[in-house]
């Protein structure tokens, strides 16, 4: 039981929603249905149940926002939502990538490639 208490504590500093300025409104997103954020010419985009929303803030900030056992940095500009990747397949050889439930295809840099592999188990 004590584990239990610790494991839901040690997660309580993460997120769990995002707010996002859309027009004259702000919208409320829940990051169990969020399936990636990139950044896209400087922008940053959330991507959530087939629809993009902009972001005001920096990448490396929602990274430090957002749980690290469900977000993975899988490229630079990119985290995605291990719980909405699909698929992984390898488009050529060396290479990786991940479809997202949103059809999102994703590559995979090098650089994030083995601490990908580690935490999806291959």
């Amino acid at each position: 039981m004590a584990a239990l208490v610790e494991f839901f504590c040690s997660r309580q500093n993460y997120t769990t929603r995002l707010t996002i300025k859309n027009d004259f409104e702000y919208l409320i997103i829940s990051t169990f249905d969020i399936s990636c954020i990139r950044v896209e010419d400087g922008l940053v985009f959330v991507y959530s149940r087939g629809l993009k929303y902009h972001i005001e803030t920096l990448l490396k900030k929602l990274e430090e926002r957002l749980d690290p056992a469900v977000f993975l940095r899988i490229h630079r500009a990119t985290l995605v939502n291990k719980n909405h990747i699909k698929r992984i397949f390898s488009p050529e050889r060396g290479r990786f990538a991940v479809e997202t439930s949103d059809r999102l295809i994703l590559p995979v840099s090098r650089d994030y490639l083995p601490s990908f592999k580690a935490t999806m188990g291959f």
